[in-house]
């Protein structure tokens, strides 16, 4: 077995393993993969929104300076 690998260029080998990655999941399992990477990078994009729209409420206000920097 390791002769047979080192007789295999290792472009070819790393080839091999991504062509049996991709080809071991089904279409509906992509689907489901791919839906809860969205959700999780909707989730994480949108808490960053409400953390700025906060910070520059804070700005307005006057609780934080033009930097960001709360004012003691």
């Amino acid at each position: 077995m390791k002769e047979t690998l080192k007789g295999i260029p290792l472009e070819s080998q790393v080839y091999g393993w991504l062509t049996s990655f991709f080809g071991m999941l089904t279409l509906s399992e992509w689907a489901i993969l791919i839906g809860i990477i969205v959700t999780v990078c909707g989730y994480w994009r949108e808490s960053r929104f409400k953390k700025r729209m906060l910070e520059l409420e804070e700005i307005r206000v006057g609780v934080r300076d033009k930097s960001g920097k709360v004012i003691k």
